[in-house]
């Protein structure tokens, strides 16, 4: 919950349950018998977030001269040159409208380098977007305090980002060429390409307009950051380890088919039964393990799944958006 407050050998093997409660958010998205359910689920969550990311940036960030990171930053600084440097009027902030268009050329390289399902929600996602920074008027709420509007729209729109994420719905823009760019180099993350394109664009707000402007557009970006780091289950690793007595090579096939992991298989002893096992670890994200559940119980409802949140992982780990 976010708050805030102004003023191999054969060996015995000893398993430790961690206990793991989901949120209702997540209970809200985890998989159920119709597909399109699911995805309808996701919509909503990916719509409820849209509307919170806009509305902290129309009532807190735009109305302060702040910029946000990424792609909706430069569409942001289009829309100052336009309107304040070109005279162009209009009577609404068009950066919304700025930002489907560039996403446009984004989306179809998407389409032809990543899975269809997603590209499709993070096009569901920037309509939203695009929709809800053009009908919720640029106002300021609370006036003569940078720190505040700093602070307030930062939780506000990471926490419309987040929620958006944890419904797997991504609002496109930068991440998806960062993603793109990982499926082909090697080294490369949707981090550093969020860092390069987020330095230069407050290099140009430095050079646009003041020290101030680039400085409070910074703060505000950390904070939206941090929040959304807090709530976007992907970023959090988690160690999985199931053990049954069941089919163990129909479980492994759909494990690994659907979770799209690597796993690894040992043999296992019950002690107080005796019984012979076979247990298998994944390392996957917190996000992903909210499927296992309902994978594992398919093949063996009494089987054994501990999960530990938090692990360190170092070497082929993939991590997701």
């Amino acid at each position: 919950m976010l708050s805030f407050s102004w003023t191999s050998k054969k060996c015995p093997v000893t398993y430790v349950a961690i206990s793991y409660k989901r949120s209702g958010v997540m209970q809200l998205l985890m998989p159920g018998k119709s597909p399109a359910v699911t995805e309808l689920k996701r919509a909503i969550v990916a719509t409820f977030g849209g509307l919170l990311y806009s509305v902290g940036v129309n009532l807190f960030i735009v109305p302060i001269g702040l910029y946000n990171g990424g792609l909706m930053g430069y569409c942001q600084l289009l829309r100052t040159i336009l309107v304040d440097y070109l005279g162009l009027t209009i009577n609404f902030d068009i950066a919304g409208i700025l930002y489907f268009i560039a996403n446009i050329p984004i989306m179809i390289l998407a389409w032809r380098k990543l899975d269809i399902k997603f590209v499709i929600r993070a096009l569901i996602n920037i309509v939203v977007i695009t929709v809800f920074l053009s009908v919720i008027p640029v106002k300021l709420i609370i006036e003569g305090d940078m720190i505040a509007n700093c602070l307030i729209g930062g939780v506000v729109t990471g926490a419309g980002t987040g929620l958006s994420l944890w419904a797997a719905t991504p609002g496109g823009g930068t991440d998806i060429i960062g993603l793109i760019l990982t499926k082909t180099r090697k080294n490369f993350s949707v981090g550093k390409m969020n860092l390069i394109v987020d330095v230069s664009l407050y290099a140009l707000c430095l050079v646009m307009f003041n020290v101030q402007v680039a400085i409070y557009s910074i703060i505000y970006s950390v904070i939206c950051t941090f929040v959304i780091d807090k709530l976007h289950q992907q970023n959090i690793n988690v160690k999985a380890i199931i053990v049954t007595d069941k089919d163990c090579q129909a479980l492994k096939d759909e494990l690994i088919r659907t979770l799209d992991r690597g796993i690894t298989e040992f043999p296992a002893k019950g002690g107080y039964s005796g019984a012979d096992k076979t247990a298998f670890m994944i390392v996957l994200s917190k996000y992903e393990a909210t499927e296992l559940p309902a994978i594992v119980s398919k093949y063996d409802k009494n089987a054994f799944i501990t999960i530990n949140e938090g692990t360190k992982i170092s070497g082929n780990f993939e991590k997701r958006l």
